[in-house]
Order: C-alpha cells, then structure tokens, then sequence
C-alpha cells in the first residue's frame, strides 16, 4: 500500500520514530497513522539507505478499512506489474524500497508462504529489535 501526500508524492507508509520509540515500533504507529490499519503481524525484511535516510524495511499484515490519514490524501495498492503507472509520482526511496522487496520476495518464497498462513491464521507475530 502506497500513501499519496499533498504535494503529488507517492512513497510506502513510514516516517521517524519519536525519542525512545524503535523504528521497528515507529513503523507500525506510522502505518495505523496514515492508514488507519491495526498491524497484526510485522518482520523486518531488510534496511534501505540512501544520501538522506536510513530505512527500515518491514513486512507488516494489518486489519481494518484502509482511509488516508495525517498527510496522506490518497492510498493506492500496487502490484509488482503495475508499478510502471505510478513511477512517475514514486520518491527515489520508494522505487528503489520497492524493487528491493520484490526481489527479496521472490528470493524467499517460502517465508512469504509461511506470513501469508499466519495472516490467514491470525497469528500474532511481532519481534521488535533494533538490532535485526
């Protein structure tokens, strides 16, 4: 799910942890923030950095009625095949984030399969560490 702002930008849900909050835990408080959606299971896939940011990567499911929120004014889904009508409006970080969980999926199909049934089983499986 990818967030639109004000200004016509189109970048995955996030933003900064606040002091003392992990950006493992500001991931999730940033995606029901924006979304509205309650997280119901959340891993760390990888970390993304560019010139300006350091980027947590995180596979989370969530429950709820998607609605923009905070400075989101539009949610848009999209799949790995229509990423072509959204590349214009996409941050650099985001393309790029994009592209890297595509591959990092694909990689490791097995653990997707696996989140996947523990969604459908209403599994609930957080690991909060700064260190992974």
């Amino acid at each position: 799910m990818l967030g639109e702002s004000k200004s016509g930008l189109i970048l995955l849900p996030g933003g900064r942890a606040k002091r003392g909050e992990s950006r493992f835990t500001a991931a999730i408080r940033e995606l029901r923030e924006e979304t509205g959606l309650k997280a119901t299971c959340a891993i760390a896939l990888f970390e993304y950095e560019d010139a300006r940011d350091r980027h947590k990567v995180l596979w989370i499911a969530a429950y709820g009625k998607p609605c923009p929120k905070d400075d989101v004014v539009k949610l848009h889904y999209c799949q790995q095949s229509e990423m072509s009508k959204f590349e214009a409006k996409l941050t650099k970080a985001t393309s790029n984030i994009l592209k890297l969980f595509w591959d990092y999926k694909e990689k490791h199909e097995s653990l997707f399969r696996e989140l996947e049934m523990a969604e459908a089983l209403e599994i609930k499986v957080y690991k909060s560490s700064d260190s992974i």
